[in-house]
């Protein structure tokens, strides 16, 4: 790692896992070939039953910055509560699994948080299928980078304009101090926003 990449914030990329070989690998190839480098992979297996504990502490084998937890299954927000448990570092995003990023997808949104000093940033997403078409967006994108207040920002996800997934988002570790991911709920990440 050289001298300027020390200088970055670390960030966390929390990734619950749950039985999902055939497309860990593709998920965690595109964390490990971010342009932001200083940044740790956490791979919370959620009690697999099939070969993915064994996949998850091979693909750690690979990279230093992956940590792997095992843990008794919980759930998606039981998972991500324990990788918040775990993270080292001062901003925190969140990947499924069965998600892949962009490269730049981590150096975007800190420069985005940097640039206006807000806790949180949000980039769009596509939708693709299992044949890699991308599908119709549910929600209406957001068409130019704007800072929007908490207040406006609930409106937006009302109005379904932007996006409530965690996985489009770095959020500054702090603010999950007083809340977390409800356990055991639909659409969690709804619920905590």
């Amino acid at each position: 790692m050289n001298s300027s990449v020390t200088k970055q914030p670390l960030i966390s990329v929390i990734v619950p896992v749950y039985n999902i070989i055939p497309y860990l690998p593709r998920c965690v190839e595109s964390l490990r070939t971010q342009t932001y480098e200083n940044l740790e992979i956490l791979l919370i297996d959620d009690g697999s039953t099939d070969e993915t504990p064994a996949l998850c502490d091979r693909l750690a084998t690979e990279d230093e910055r992956i940590r792997v937890f095992h843990k008794k299954n919980g759930g998606p927000s039981s998972a991500r509560n324990f990788g918040l448990q775990q993270a080292g570092g001062e901003y925190v995003g969140f990947v499924d699994s069965d998600d892949y990023v962009d490269a730049d997808m981590y150096e975007r949104l800190y420069g985005a948080i940097e640039k206006t000093g807000m806790p949180v940033a949000q980039v769009g997403r596509d939708e693709i299928d299992k044949d890699g078409n991308i599908l119709p967006n549910i929600c209406e994108p957001v068409a130019t980078e704007q800072v929007i207040p908490a207040e406006g920002f609930l409106k937006e996800l009302l109005m379904h304009r932007g996006d409530c997934s965690f996985c489009t988002k770095l959020l500054r570790k702090d603010l999950f101090t007083i809340e977390q991911f409800p356990v055991g709920a639909l659409n969690e990440d709804f619920h905590l926003l």
